[in-house]
């Protein structure tokens, strides 16, 4: 019996548990996950990976996929994705450590992100550079580290009205010394 090809196998995923919007069932989780070790397909992993940008797997399943899918790079990549998305939705700064993760993994959009809302703390701003002559990625880390300069003056700019504006108080008399 002939096997079938990646590409109807993409397909058959494609057309079924990727095209719905709802959270994996616990069935077809158990079933991918299986497959997935078994076969540790190119494929199979695209799906996970489609899976997790759709947000689709409550967080026991992360966990299981976590743990059973150490050996898959881009899927580690997307679980890191996703957990420091969620950190960034939810307002909280990037640390240095996070910073270099995504920076390793090129998660420029999510850097790029938390740049825009000042969710990156001052220590981990000293991780954006501009690139290297022939470096990788040149203009994304050219990009952020623009915006990483923005961020640093409208702190400095922030605090410099703060400043400016207490002296004019204390000028006009609305403060004392």
């Amino acid at each position: 019996m002939k096997q079938p090809d990646e590409h109807e196998v993409w397909r058959s995923y494609a057309t079924g548990i990727l095209s719905g919007g709802a959270p994996l069932k616990t069935d077809e989780f158990s079933e991918l996950l299986e497959c997935y070790c078994r076969e540790k397909s190119i494929v199979l992993e695209a799906v996970w990976v489609q899976l997790l940008k759709q947000n689709r797997l409550n967080q026991d399943q992360l966990q299981e996929l976590q743990q059973k899918t150490t050996d898959s790079r881009e899927i580690q990549k997307q679980l890191l994705l996703l957990h420091m998305g969620e950190n960034v939705n939810q307002k909280n700064p990037l640390t240095r450590e996070d910073v270099q993760k995504l920076l390793q993994v090129r998660g420029y959009a999510l850097l790029q992100k938390a740049l825009l809302q000042d969710l990156v703390t001052t220590e981990a701003l000293e991780e954006f550079r501009l690139p290297l002559a022939g470096e990788k990625d040149k203009k994304h880390l050219e990009r952020l580290f623009d915006f990483m300069n923005n961020s640093a003056i409208q702190y400095v700019d922030d605090g410099a009205q703060s400043i400016l504006k207490s002296g004019i108080d204390v000028l006009i008399g609305k403060k004392k010394t």
